[in-house]
Order: C-alpha cells, then sequence, then structure tokens
C-alpha cells in the first residue's frame, strides 16, 4: 500500500487531474491520498495573523483545510472515496482507492504537535506508518535533489518534524508534479510484482475507539 501525498501547490494546475486519475484507477486498492492544504491553509494563515488567536486553534482549522481540499479531489475524481483512519482497510479491501481525512483527536493521541511545526508532510509521513505502508509519495511542484529526508529538511521542501515522524520501514519517493505517468507505470509494476493490492494493516496499539471505527468499515 502507498501513502500518497499531493501537496497544495498542485491546486491549481493541470496535471492535479492526472494524479487524481493514475490513484484512482491504477492505485485501486492500495493507495491512500493525503491532501495537502492549498489555499485552505493560507486563509488560515491570513485569519491567525488578522485575529491572533492560538496555533491549536490554527491546527484544527489547517486540518478542516486538508478535508476541503479532498473534498476537491473527490469533486475532480469522483472514484475517489473519503475516509477517516479506521474506514481505509475496508475501503482498500473493496477495491478503492481512498482520501484521507485526518482529526484532531486521533493526532492528539498520537502525540503528534499541534502548530506549524507539523504541515500535511508530516501527517502523511505518520500515517504511512500507522498503516505500515510500503512507500510515502510526496508529490511537490519543487524539484527535489534525491529523496534523503535530511536533504529534503534542509531545503525546506518538508517540514521541521518530518524526520521525526518518518518510520524506517517506509520507503521514501519524491515526484515532480510533472511526473504523473512516471508514478502511474511505477504504481503498475508494484502491483504485478505483489499480484495482488497490499491492505492496510492498523497499528496494534490503537486505542478502543479507532479498533471500533475499523469493524465498522469492515
Amino acid at each position: 500500500m502507498w501513502v500518497v501525498k499531493i501537496g497544495g501547490s498542485l491546486g491549481e494546475h493541470p496535471t492535479l487531474r492526472e494524479w487524481l486519475r493514475h490513484s484512482a484507477r491504477v492505485g485501486r486498492g492500495r493507495v491512500v491520498i493525503v491532501p495537502g492544504g492549498g489555499r485552505f491553509a493560507d486563509q488560515v494563515r491570513l485569519a491567525q495573523k488578522h485575529w491572533e488567536f492560538d496555533d491549536r486553534i490554527a491546527h484544527h482549522m489547517a486540518l478542516l483545510a486538508m478535508h476541503q481540499y479532498g473534498l476537491v479531489f473527490q469533486g475532480l475524481e469522483p472514484c475517489l472515496k473519503s475516509a477517516r483512519t479506521g474506514q481505509i482497510d475496508g475501503l482498500l479491501r473493496q477495491g478503492e482507492a481512498v482520501v484521507w481525512l485526518p482529526e484532531l483527536s486521533e493526532l492528539d493521541r498520537a502525540e503528534v504537535p499541534s502548530d506549524w511545526t507539523v504541515t500535511s508532510d508530516t501527517l502523511a509521513a505518520w500515517l504511512a506508518g500507522k498503516l505500515h505502508a510500503e512507500r510515502l509519495i510526496l508529490v511537490k511542484s519543487e524539484h527535489s535533489a534525491g529523496t534523503d529526508p535530511e536533504t529534503l529538511k534542509q531545503s525546506g521542501i518538508v517540514d521541521a518534524a518530518f524526520l521525526d515522524w518518518l518510520p524506517t520501514h517506509v520507503e521514501l519517493n519524491c515526484f515532480h508534479r510533472n511526473q504523473a505517468d512516471q508514478f502511474a507505470e511505477q504504481l503498475r509494476r508494484s502491483g504485478a510484482n505483489h499480484g495482488q493490492p497490499t491492505m492496510a494493516r492498523i497499528d496494534d496499539r490503537e486505542d478502543a475507539e479507532t479498533r471500533q471505527s475499523l469493524a465498522r468499515g469492515r
């Protein structure tokens, strides 16, 4: 299973449709998309600057910005299904491609910081660990020099907290927004090598609420 973080910088770029189409159709049963915040998150920053409310409130609003961007994804590619963490496994087993909708309460339990040191990149890394994903794909508008996490951090490609939440077992790949076809080809090859979709396996240490949600999703 692959976690694919699609950055907010693609929000007004024509290649966004390609990424969503490949994820939904080639990645059925194997892809979980993490939306960035895009212009919706930019509005949160402006509102915080104007009204001076604290970072926790801004963080919660930024999560809702991710929800809005995720709804844009569904509007552009109706085959995608939105889901909370506990619903992902069931949807993948049904052969769907999923757009993840993060929840503040779940991230609080995981002790993910509620401030601007954490962006959707770090949340994607956390989710990849939670689901025991094979790969974490970061789709960016910037060209990255390789996939070394420290280099990505130093160059500002990922946020300051990213390294703290990137699991060692997850393979990290970065794609430029113009590389949607290369992504699709790798996804096809991965599916052929496995012979069948790779399903999510939720961390055994999840809390009771998430376990109940997972049971309902199945």
